[in-house]
């Protein structure tokens, strides 16, 4: 009795122990889940406060802006408060709740750390930055040098936000969570790089434009109408000059200016000519033949230099596209008292109609030089929109339609790591790129287009990936007949009148296996490695107006995470876990 009496008050107190234990355990729940939903709450107010002070950054709103920047710092610092205190923290170790804790959190801090660290600093920026100053043949470059500093601090702010964001492990969250740190990745990404952006171009430019001394670039007007690895083929050269920030284009050269060279002008090494023979370093219209342009660039300066009789500070490259959105900018232009170009039509006129309207190679190249002209001189009058044109050539550069290579090497360095480089990542080991050569030796690019997936394989293939590109013709039923004999190809490669042949390049990463290249119903490629050790798959194919053909490849790589492809090719790219598509045991 007397055992059973002196148990009687543990078992009491481990009740009450318990009991307690329970109700701060229900209470630590309580507290976290209270305070994540209101952390919750304000990152998704924190969200539409960010895409607005962007667009309102864009426009040049900086009243409205500075309000706005309050506003998301006040949500952005609520969301931390609520997501780091003891109790919380504790929580994260818990199984199951603690990673989706955990992603919560680092959004939360990462967030904070774009709008206090990298939106908040911008604000001055853009009011000392007039882009009305930029309308006029001069640009002042002060204001880039001045904000050259506090770009950089933004910068080293803005890419340890990307990278915590980067770490977050959402596959082990909750399918709300999991979307809701998506879309605030997706913010932290697109601002890290928009400011890295801004940061290099606020670096380059005051020297690029001529700040301290002229600069002189080779200007490379590229066809699409007949494609080229980097977008088309060169169809017209100028030399565009920088000085002070004052732009010009001058002395306009056709490609038929430039030799016929029996030599390459510099050394093809074995993989060059193996992928695309020895006409890259012979035929100024070849040379970005391959993907990487900054070799292109090398090419064309030294076919350039003895043909203009100077030196280059680089190359610059742009195409029909690019002058169209141009023109939503400055307006009209007039190329000949009966041919206006306008943002609806120039990209039709001149890939298409001037073959139409100019049967003469001559005089197609003559227009070609004035539609530049005339595009350039509208760019630098007084008349030109400074924020469209602005926009503009940022949708450019984005879609891979401004090209730029600088000979200083320090320059280039930076360049580099920028659209504007249009090469090929040398450290890049999970890079897939899809990239189009015509081989018509005609005009039909024009009614080309090309969709590309890079995506998982089926697990019965054996591969890891798999690469598809389908090419489909619009051109007319009749184009053999229809069509100028110049724009199908007078038949000189034995394509047939209106058919347009194509050679499809997909470059892998390095140690990429082959296990199947299909063209159709047809296993036909050619399998080999460029200068940089990546496997490299290429597919001819040929189309009849209103048909289409699928090129398939299925390789094993570890990973593929980054995909670039030649301009105009529609890219589909789903984002995938490594491990989702690196098992094919």
């Amino acid at each position: 009795m007397t055992d059973r009496t002196s148990r009687a008050p543990v078992r009491t107190t481990l009740l009450w122990i318990a009991l307690a234990l329970g109700i701060l355990v229900l209470a630590a729940a309580l507290w976290v889940g209270l305070r994540g939903a209101a952390a919750a709450g304000e990152l998704r107010s924190a969200k539409t406060v960010a895409y607005t002070l962007r667009d309102q950054l864009m426009t040049g709103e900086t009243d409205a802006a500075t309000a706005s920047s309050a506003t998301l710092t006040g949500h952005t610092n609520r969301a931390v408060e609520l997501t780091s205190d003891p109790v919380w923290r504790a929580a994260e170790l818990v199984p199951f709740v603690g990673p989706n804790l955990v992603a919560v959190g680092h959004s939360a801090a990462a967030v904070d750390i774009l709008a206090v660290d990298v939106a908040a600093p911008l604000i001055p920026i853009v009011q000392s930055l007039d882009l009305s100053a930029m309308a006029g043949a001069s640009v002042d470059l002060a204001p880039l040098a001045a904000a050259a500093p506090v770009l950089s601090k933004a910068r080293d702010a803005a890419i340890p936000a990307r990278e915590r964001v980067r770490a977050i492990d959402s596959a082990a969250t909750l399918p709300f969570i999991r979307d809701a740190v998506t879309e605030l990745t997706g913010l932290v990404e697109s601002t890290a790089d928009t400011v890295e952006s801004l940061d290099r171009a606020a670096t380059l430019l005051p020297a690029m434009l001529g700040g301290g001394e002229p600069r002189n670039y080779l200007l490379l007007v590229q066809n699409s109408a007949e494609l080229r690895a980097s977008g088309g083929l060169v169809g017209a050269t100028a030399v565009l000059t920088a000085s002070a920030g004052h732009i010009s284009v001058t002395d306009q050269k056709s490609t038929t200016d430039f030799p016929v060279l029996a030599e390459p002008v510099l050394p093809v090494t074995p993989a060059e000519a193996n992928l695309y023979g020895d006409k890259l370093g012979r035929y100024l219209m070849d040379v970005n033949l391959t993907p990487d342009f900054a070799r292109s660039a090398e090419l064309a300066l030294a076919m350039a230099e003895p043909v203009y009789g100077r030196t280059f500070d680089g190359v610059f490259a742009i195409d029909p596209y690019v002058l169209q959105r141009v023109l939503t900018a400055t307006g009209p232009v007039s190329v000949t008292p009966e041919r206006v170009l306008d943002e609806s039509n120039a990209v039709q006129v001149l890939l298409s109609d001037v073959y139409r309207d100019f049967p003469d190679p001559v005089a197609q190249d003559a227009f070609f030089a004035a539609a530049t002209e005339a595009v350039f001189a509208a760019v630098t009058s007084d008349s030109v929109d400074p924020r469209a044109l602005v926009s503009a050539l940022v949708d450019g550069a984005s879609q891979g339609r401004i090209l730029l290579w600088s000979a200083d090497d320090a320059e280039q360095a930076v360049l580099a790591e920028t659209t504007l480089a249009g090469s090929l990542p040398d450290d890049e080991k999970d890079f897939v790129g899809v990239y189009l050569n015509d081989a018509t030796g005609a005009k039909m690019g024009y009614y080309l287009s090309a969709d590309a997936t890079v995506d998982c394989a089926p697990a019965s293939t054996g591969a890891t990936h798999r690469a598809t590109v389908t090419l489909t013709s619009a051109a007319p039923t009749d184009a053999g007949t229809s069509l100028p004999a110049y724009v199908t190809g007078y038949g000189i490669f034995g394509v047939v009148a209106g058919d347009t042949r194509t050679q499809v390049v997909v470059v892998l990463p390095v140690g990429a296996s082959v296990l199947s290249a299909t063209r159709g119903d047809d296993k036909l490629a050619t399998i080999g490695t460029d200068d940089a050790d990546r496997t490299v798959a290429t597919i001819f194919t040929q189309v009849s107006p209103g048909e289409s053909i699928t090129v398939t490849v299925d390789f094993a790589a570890a990973a593929v995470d980054t995909v670039a492809a030649t301009p105009g090719v529609s890219i589909t790219h789903p984002k995938w876990g490594d491990v989702q598509c690196g098992r094919r045991d």
